[in-house]
Parts: C-alpha cells; structure tokens; sequence
C-alpha cells in the first residue's frame, strides 16, 4: 500500500494506491495532478464560489446542480468500456465479486444481477468501493484476469478524483452537513456504481421514479440522455444533460432527513427512447454515478424510496 499526500487550501489529502508498481503510480499521480490543477483554476474556483450563495435555492427549485467536474469525457467511456468488458466474463467468475450488504436496506458491494428480480428494474450493476482492495478474492481475480484489473484500476482512480471533487463540494457548499459523510478528506461510505439497463422490447424506462436511499448522488456520466430530475409526480421531470467538465448533484433521502426537511431529494427516473440505439445486444445504456451515504443513517424503505414527497 502506498499513499500520496498533498496540501489544497489548508486541507490535507491523501491519495490511496493498493499497488505500487511505478506504473500505477505514475497513472494515480496523473489523476492526482489533474484533480489539483482544476480546482486550482480560478476559473473553476470562482465558479464554485460564486454559486455557494445560490447553491440551496437552486437545488431546492430544481432539485439538483450541475457542478464542475475533472474527468473529461473520453476517460469515462473507457472506464464504462472496461466494465462493460467485465460484464462478458461468464456468470461464476462475476458472482464470485458479490459481497452482501454491509448494513440494513443497503446495496451490496461489487457485482449484483438484477435482471428477472420482481419489482426491480432489470439491470446488472458494480458498486465498487476501496473496500474490495482488501478482499482476497478481489486480488486473486485481477490477478488472473485482465478485465478485472483493468476495471479496478481505473475504478479506483475514477473513486478518488470523484472523492476530491465531493469534498471540495462539501466544504465548499455543505459544510454544516460535512461531518455526517466525511472523515476528515475521506468519505465514510462511497459507492462508485457502473450500471448497464438491459434491453428491453415495448419499454421506455430503465428505470423507474424513486429517490436516492443515501445522503447525496452525483450523476457522472452515461451512454445517451435519459435522467429526468424533478420534486414529484404532479409536474413533469426535467430532462437532464451533461456537459463536458460538469456532473449533477442531486440530494438524496438522508439529506432531506438530516436538514430537516429544508434539502428535498430528487426525484427522478431513467427513460430510453426507443429511437435510441442499444450499446450492445446486453446493454441499452450504461451510467456511471456516485453514492455518498452515512452509515450513521437508516437507509429508507424501498417504498418510501419510490413514494413521491407530494
């Protein structure tokens, strides 16, 4: 285990690398360096700060923010590339990277297939988290299969940019909030999701409308536009859109809980239109999107998840 530590504004950060082949710290050093010259920009800095006043009412009028992000685009659909890769191992090989959920009404860790599972919307996902660094069956798998390593490294580098970005967030707009996800610069519980829909003939969803369980989400990046983002069903859901060097915050269940109802979380749903072309023959579309929860918190129910506020 290696660690790069660094100074931002006052604040100490530290850069995790399971590995330390100069190969792979050379490609942790580049996220490093590209995280710290963004937020170094004044251009970026200013726009972070400019919108600190406005950050609450605009999440309470559109019940997300786009907010400025370091990973350009192409570096995310080679991450998305190389779960997708993952995804065509065969089933017991995928099976052996699923850890049951750590705590009640939470997700489990590594890969879950949804598809066929009443109630859910079919899908196959990856929550990866710097937990599975220390699970055994985690290394003997990278070691044997290139598509495993090659997804967890660029998951793991992908994770702590995204950690970067969020505590810049956090400071800069969530202060008072801070502590219920963040450890000092580290978060208590991230969850970076790959997501792939699976197709679907006469369907339009992906999914369907809900709230997020966890404290915040921020929507990364996906295959084509899709997400709708709004405050319930009585008005119609926003499409949403990324551009390149942003990603949307969107506050989530345990937010609105911990500001007493002042933060409401977004509402929203996943559409695929039908003059959408699939990724592939087991793929619509692929998201990749960030969950910060607060192990502190009750997860919600999945109905009250899936029951709007109004």
């Amino acid at each position: 285990m290696v660690s790069l530590l660094f100074n931002q504004d006052g604040l100490h950060y530290q850069l995790y690398c399971a590995y330390s082949t100069q190969e792979q710290l050379n490609f942790f050093s580049l996220a490093l360096t590209r995280a710290q010259s963004f937020y170094r920009d004044p251009t970026h800095r200013n726009t972070m700060k400019k919108s600190a006043s406005n950050f609450i009412t605009t999440l309470n009028s559109h019940h997300y923010v786009t907010v400025p992000f370091v990973v350009p685009r192409s570096d995310l659909e080679i991450a998305a590339n190389h779960f997708l890769e993952f995804l065509k191992l065969p089933d017991r090989i995928k099976r052996q990277l699923h850890f049951p959920a750590r705590s009640h009404r939470a997700s489990a860790d590594g890969f879950t297939d949804k598809v066929g599972v009443d109630l859910k919307d079919p899908k196959q996902f990856f929550h990866w988290s710097p937990m599975l660094l220390g699970e055994t069956v985690c290394k003997q798998l990278r070691t044997k299969y290139s598509q495993i390593d090659s997804f967890f490294q660029t998951s793991e580098s992908l994770y702590r940019e995204i950690e970067y970005v969020l505590s810049e967030l956090y400071f800069e707009h969530l202060p008072e909030y801070r502590h219920h996800v963040f450890r000092g610069n580290q978060l208590i519980d991230g969850i970076l999701r790959f997501l792939c829909y699976t197709p679907r003939d006469g369907h339009s969803f992906c999914a369907r409308a809900h709230f997020d369980k966890g404290f915040s989400t921020l929507a990364i990046a996906d295959s084509a536009p899709g997400l709708r983002i709004g405050c319930c069903n009585r008005h119609p859901l926003e499409p949403v859109r990324y551009q390149e060097g942003t990603a949307i915050f969107m506050p989530a269940w345990m937010l609105f809980q911990a500001s007493k109802g002042h933060i409401k979380p977004a509402w929203h749903d996943v559409i695929h239109a039908p003059q959408e072309q699939d990724v592939n023959e087991l793929c619509a579309r692929w998201s990749i999107v960030f969950f910060v929860n607060n192990p502190a918190s009750e997860f919600c129910s999945w109905e009250s998840a899936h029951t709007p506020l109004h």
